[in-house]
């Protein structure tokens, strides 16, 4: 009866073992991605953070400059302790993570992306760069690799402004 047991025991541990190889692809870190990037959020305030960090991803999703922007705010309010910054983030309808709907820093100020009054005269953005270059898609559409350096600033514009630039 005790070697049925043990028999019993080692089969699961197989079939658990291939599930999980299977489920990965074959190997748990074969497609892991790590990029150290260097990153910095500020405001007309002034800076909320800038640091390194080390984000990650695989071969088919890749680390995103969403990604280390979260990392690092997540880091910071860890260290600091401070019950003030915060962030808040709009989803897809698959449930995934696509922007900052808002980001309040250390002293409680709130930087809101979007309309910021009732009239929709003034919008908040968050505008980002990678190696000083600008994005042509969004931050959870826009890679990070190894080295790598994005500055997120927080500007406003005035609706007048924002239809100018977009050719309105």
């Amino acid at each position: 009866m005790k070697k049925i047991g043990i028999i019993a025991l080692a089969l699961a541990m197989l079939m658990l073992t291939a599930a999980f190889t299977a489920c990965n692809g074959g190997s748990a870190n074969s497609d892991k991605v790590v990029a150290n990037v260097t990153i910095s959020i500020s405001t007309p305030d002034g800076l909320i953070v800038e640091r390194q960090v080390a984000v990650e991803g695989t071969a088919e999703v890749p680390p995103t400059v969403l990604d280390a922007a979260k990392l690092a705010l997540d880091i910071m309010k860890q260290e600091e302790g401070n019950d003030k910054l915060d962030y808040d983030l709009e989803y897809d309808k698959d449930d995934n993570p696509v922007r900052f709907n808002s980001i309040t820093d250390t002293d409680g100020n709130v930087y809101k992306y979007g309309a910021l009054d009732e009239e929709a005269t003034l919008y908040g953005l968050w505008d980002f760069t990678v190696d000083d270059v600008e994005a042509e898609v969004g931050m959870a559409a826009t890679p990070v690799a190894e080295g790598q350096t994005i500055k997120m600033v927080y500007s406003t514009i005035t609706a007048e402004e924002l239809a100018a630039s977009s050719g309105k």
